[in-house]
């Protein structure tokens, strides 16, 4: 028997019936307050990483799985561990705080600063000896001590596997296995993964999930138990679709090895690294003559331009059999650029974008197998500066200069906006009947006293957390929208339909709003869209803001 897999899965990703034959711990079973705490869950109290609790008992889970498998970690260890875990109070400091205790090593704390830099804990002390101010967070002195023989849980995930197969074949018969790797590290959260499989995720022809593009190009196949099928085109047949029948059960992927003269990469493109769908992904693969730069074969598949994957055949084929070099990129491509095509009215727009990203991962593939040729000694003249700087790895700084702003109170929000020139200010009038009449009465009765609400008798209305929207028409026929939302592209297709115009004559500008979580993304649509009906109709600056 060999040995036990543990990990953290998410338990809305957990079937029941996947844990036949498993042990289940939960956080109420490794300790609790009525009869011992666990080290972990004592720790992350102690180090106040615990605020509106929420989130708590999945940050214990994942850092006792990780201490199951690994006693003694390393920082990033322990960030990995907690990658999938999402904290909206703390800004994680404090959990880490508590769990970096169980590290082997004394490390500094988490703003990477050397001795003397403020660090308490690499021996920056108070000035002033005689204050009461304390120099610890808490102490550990009387913290219980990590027991190792605990209970064990479930499954393995992909990408031990892929670590376990690089380790113990060849580099070069590992090169699909290293390209399947490099782009699991960006998939998801390690619970996520713990719970997926390279078969679920290939079944689901998905054409933005990254490693189908990297299966396809490396000649994978897929076998039911009857019948073995490539794992490309001939398996994809649709968004969402596969030639696989309704009684047939994907077995197995079979992934065969590399050989010394071919490479595989992996391109993936999304807006941020972790966590996020690929706009644009590749997979490429090229084989070379022995001991020559002389394309034998080539392959390359991408994700994200059409329903199901798009296989650039006719470029592979008139590049077979020419040396690799610049007039060889040249063509390849004016060839790709014919190839692969996408409609300007594409869902999700910036059409000319993805078809930039097509060419780039071209030109990247192009130089990594350049490298690769050097290094086996096939005469390559030196590349330019400027071309290496394209297999660098790109760093994006978070600029500070927006949290300046923020804590110097010069950061305009939405309600600094100034009021236009007879605005016009929106109340929701609420019924609980469709399409009624509603009679709105200016005069109320407040304390004894009868007050006008309005200074009008006459009151219009128009139909169509704390929120706001702002809408104008411009002489032009075109609209301008303002309002704290992410989602331009979205709502300007909504206003558009709602106006009966092209969503290009709709501005829309975002401002601050401060807190609201996900309500300011889809929700405030609605607002922006009766709001852009009410200056429609009475040709004004309509205001909105609930409170």
């Amino acid at each position: 028997m060999g040995p036990i897999a543990q990990g953290t899965v998410n338990a809305c990703l957990l079937p029941i019936c996947s844990l036949h034959g498993a042990a289940v711990v939960t956080v109420e079973g490794i300790g609790s307050t009525k009869t011992k705490l666990h080290p972990v869950q004592e720790r992350i109290a102690k180090a106040h990483g615990s605020q509106c609790g929420f989130c708590t008992p999945g940050m214990v889970m994942s850092m006792y799985a990780l201490l199951r498998n690994k006693p003694q970690p390393t920082m990033e260890d322990i960030r990995e561990a907690l990658g999938g875990n999402l904290c909206r109070c703390t800004g994680y400091w404090h959990i880490v705080d508590g769990f970096k205790t169980f590290c082997a090593a004394s490390e500094c704390c988490q703003n990477g600063q050397g001795r003397n830099n403020g660090c308490v804990e690499n021996g920056s002390t108070h000035q002033d000896e005689e204050t009461d101010i304390s120099d610890t967070l808490f102490r550990m002195d009387d913290v219980l001590p990590l027991d190792p023989s605990q209970d064990l849980i479930s499954p393995p995930e992909l990408r031990d596997e892929l670590e376990k197969a690089v380790q113990e074949l060849d580099q070069e018969k590992s090169k699909t296995y290293q390209a399947l790797r490099q782009t699991l590290h960006c998939l998801a959260g390690k619970q996520t993964r713990n719970m997926a499989t390279i078969r679920g995720n290939t079944l689901s022809a998905n054409p933005k999930y990254d490693h189908n593009c990297i299966l396809a190009a490396a000649g994978c196949s897929v076998h039911d138990g009857s019948r073995e099928i490539p794992l490309n085109e001939e398996l994809f047949t649709g968004f969402g679709k596969t030639s696989l029948r309704p009684d047939e059960v994907l077995f197995s992927v079979h992934i065969p090895h590399s050989s010394p003269w071919e490479f595989i990469s992996a391109f993936p493109q999304a807006q941020r690294r972790e966590f996020a769908f690929s706009i644009v992904n590749a997979g490429m693969k090229v084989v070379f003559a022995e001991d020559t730069d002389v394309v034998q074969s080539l392959n390359i598949y991408y994700g994200g331009v059409g329903p199901t994957l798009v296989k650039a055949g006719h470029t592979c084929e008139e590049l077979a059999g020419r040396s690799w070099d610049e007039e060889l990129l040249g063509e390849a491509c004016r060839l790709l650029g014919d190839e692969v095509t996408l409609s300007p009215s594409a869902h999700g727009g910036k059409v000319e974008f993805w078809k930039t990203l097509t060419l780039s991962f071209l030109f990247k593939f192009y130089l990594q197998m350049l490298q690769e040729l050097r290094q086996k000694g096939v005469g390559i003249s030196d590349l330019p500066l400027e071309y290496l700087s394209a297999l660098k790895p790109f760093k994006n700084e978070v600029s500070q200069g927006q949290q300046s702003y923020q804590a110097t109170g010069e950061a305009k929000y939405y309600n600094d906006m100034p009021t236009f020139q007879e605005e016009l200010f929106l109340v929701m009038v609420t019924s609980s009947r469709a399409h009624a009449n509603v009679t709105v009465r200016n005069r109320r009765l407040w304390f004894d006293n009868v007050e006008e609400l309005f200074p009008e008798e006459e009151v219009r209305s128009t139909w169509g957390g704390r929120s706001s929207s702002l809408c104008r028409a411009e002489r032009t026929g075109k609209w301008t929208c303002m309002r704290p939302a992410s989602i331009q592209r979205s709502l300007r297709k909504w206003l558009g339909i709602t106006l009966g115009v092209d969503a290009n004559k709709i501005t829309c500008h975002v401002k601050r709003l401060g807190g609201g979580f996900g309500g300011k993304v889809m929700k405030i649509g609605s607002l922006a869209v009766i709001t852009t009906t009410a200056a429609h109709k009475t040709g004004r600056v309509v205001r909105c803001v609930l409170e």
